[in-house]
């Protein structure tokens, strides 16, 4: 079976409140490991973004290397989050919850 009609298969029993739900990681829903980086070396990625990345020589071979080492995966995990952790927050005035992620909300409202 294809994993196209694989997924319009598993859809069904999961809608909720009217959207549709499958797990993004179908190997291991309830465990973190590569297995995200697996699936899209098989083509087996949900998003417009799995396939990118594996169509992109700078990433693809982040996704080749965390498919096959999970410490690696792990490693480069850990530092991403420390990164992140890193990144001023803005507060008050000096930021906004967007309405829209992708537009500025004074785009939105006029």
């Amino acid at each position: 079976m294809s994993f196209w009609l694989e997924l319009v298969r598993q859809c069904k029993p999961f809608k909720v409140n009217d959207e549709y739900h499958v797990p993004l990681d179908d190997a291991s829903v309830e465990v973190f490991d590569n297995s995200y980086y697996k699936d899209l070396m098989q083509a087996r990625g949900l998003l417009a973004t799995d396939e990118a990345i594996m169509n992109d020589t700078t990433t693809k071979s982040f996704v080749q290397q965390y498919a096959t080492n999970q410490e690696l995966f792990f490693e480069g995990f850990k530092k991403s989050m420390i990164k992140m952790s890193n990144i001023n927050v803005l507060t008050g005035d000096e930021g906004e919850i967007r309405i829209n992620c992708s537009l500025q909300n004074s785009k939105l409202i006029k």
